[in-house]
């Protein structure tokens, strides 16, 4: 390993995988500076949706030189998605051969796979990493032992030390503002890009209002991360803090259009929404959207907040059989708080879109024709966001399916690296004709202009369950329709850039194909 000057600090390079948006790391580089610490940041190419593309031998070359000419004493991982633990891997490799750095992943792959893990990195860090990875810099700038740190499996002469976890930040606004700097960053994908990639391909900046979910559903990293935080517990940023960081952002960041709030229940605290909707559009004034579980969604926070600018609501129903939701996915969200949400989300004039998951093998044609009274029950118009099931390495829907045959080793996501091609569906991957025809069949339902009784008598012919790509041509034009009303407006208001529209118009003729 290298040796430090403990008067110069530590030099850290941070490594974002497939993700150059990866807010949390931002928030890394602030209290790694104001300690006195040397940041490089690299993000080594980047993920849409269903768009990436296995790295090459010259993306590694150009990683190493980048890295190399930095000379860091660590180098951070940050492994967020078991898709892209086999990159992860081979880079990180690739440091130790070459560079000889101090490596160590964070993020939730590292986290539910600690093991896995260790075995390649020096240290993982489990729990969250803003104090434990600014302990570790302070220990090998200071030339001391980082054994001992809270959160940290370490690699020790001795074996693995595995210490325990310390308890989470309590008051989240004490984080800096999250980097959007240029300083030292680096993006690698058909060359080297020097500046921080987000500025030139944001259109919408996604933020954490608070952190933790009230669920652990058990197709989700969630489920195993809570015992591990020794809590699920929802902390909520201070409403100050969140505009600030916002404020900040309209400064930095100015092609963003539009905010979305990406935490798990947005839709949780009165006082929180009251003192949001007074400071939010005064002093943002950006149009936002928020995703939130039906059971939370209200009328009287959605008045309030369609005043300040909400303009769409993203809520999960992922199965439309209850008993699918409660018994195989541990989500405690009725039929009844579903309905009650959409139509609450309807009344209020605001955008609905839905989650819903496919290829789900302990579903049965009972619980998909559940799903279809569902969604016929509800008011239209709404949009879907449809994913296919992945198996998550570690959690429990996982080790269920393994257990009971259903699926192989292979089939978990850190071998398959399904979701590089597949984590929103599209009509040309292969599935089952009958799961072909529930996923079109849905889709119509949320068509305003599709007669509700022409898509119940569609559902019942015998021709459209075994040719259901026939129905291809109908959602077609439906969702061109749909980007001409919506997305043109959107567009000449400067929400979206046109890379967007590029990426997403390939996206949909993938989808319905």
């Amino acid at each position: 390993m290298k040796q430090v000057s403990p008067d110069s600090g530590c030099r850290v390079t941070i490594v974002s995988i497939y993700n150059m948006e990866n807010t949390s790391i931002r928030y890394f580089i602030p209290i790694l500076r104001q300690a006195g610490h040397t940041v490089q940041v690299v993000y080594f190419q980047d993920y849409y949706v269903n768009d990436a593309v296995s790295h090459t031998r010259t993306q590694e070359d150009m990683f190493i030189d980048v890295i190399k000419g930095f000379n860091p004493d660590i180098v951070a991982f940050s492994v967020i998605s078991s898709t892209f633990f086999p990159v992860t891997r081979d880079l990180t490799e690739l440091v130790t051969e070459k560079i000889g750095a101090l490596t160590i992943w964070g993020g939730v792959h590292a986290m539910v796979n600690p093991d896995q893990g260790i075995e390649i990195a020096d240290c993982v860090c489990l729990g969250e990493g803003e104090y434990p990875l600014l302990d570790l810099a302070n220990a090998i700038a200071r030339g001391e032992s980082h054994d001992a740190i809270p959160n940290l499996w370490v690699k020790t002469p001795d074996g693995i030390r595995k210490n325990p976890v310390r308890p989470m930040i309590e008051n989240l606004a004490e984080l800096p503002l999250p980097d959007y700097s240029d300083d030292n960053k680096y993006y690698i994908k058909d060359k080297v890009y020097t500046g921080d990639p987000f500025k030139e391909f944001n259109w919408q900046y996604f933020v954490h209002a608070s952190r933790g979910c009230p669920l652990s559903c058990s197709y989700c990293m969630n489920s195993v991360l809570k015992p591990i935080f020794g809590s699920g517990r929802l902390r909520k940023r201070p409403v100050e803090s969140v505009v600030a960081e916002l404020e900040y952002v309209r400064e930095t960041l100015p092609l963003v259009g539009s905010i979305w709030f990406i935490d798990e229940a947005f839709l949780t605290n009165d006082d929180w929404i009251d003192e949001f909707v007074q400071l939010y559009p005064k002093r943002v004034g950006l149009p936002f959207g928020i995703s939130n579980i039906p059971g939370f969604i209200k009328a009287k926070h959605l008045t309030k907040l369609k005043k300040a600018g909400l303009f769409e609501v993203d809520m999960g129903i992922q199965s439309g059989s209850q008993k699918v939701r409660y018994e195989i996915f541990n989500r405690r969200v009725s039929t009844e708080d579903i309905l009650n949400a959409a139509q609450a989300v309807h009344e209020c004039g605001i955008d609905l879109k839905v989650d819903l998951i496919f290829d789900n093998p302990y579903e049965t044609e009972e619980d998909k024709q559940e799903l279809f009274e569902l969604l016929m029950k509800m008011q239209p118009p709404f949009e879907f966001c449809i994913f296919s099931l992945t198996w998550f390495p570690g959690v429990p829907l996982t080790q269920r399916a393994l257990a009971d045959g259903i699926i192989t080793e292979e089939q978990l996501e850190d071998r398959a690296g399904k979701a590089k091609e597949q984590w929103a569906i599209t009509m040309d991957f292969p599935r089952s004709r009958d799961e072909q025809f529930w996923i079109s069949i849905c889709m119509l339902t949320g068509k305003p202009w599709f007669p509700r009784p022409l898509i119940r008598w569609l559902s019942t012919k015998k021709i459209v369950r075994e040719k259901p790509g026939i129905l291809q041509p109908i959602i077609r034009v439906n969702t061109l329709i749909r980007w001409i009303l919506k997305g043109i407006p959107v567009l000449l208001k400067g929400q979206v850039p046109w890379t967007l529209v590029r990426k997403r118009w390939r996206f949909m003729l993938k989808a319905v194909k």
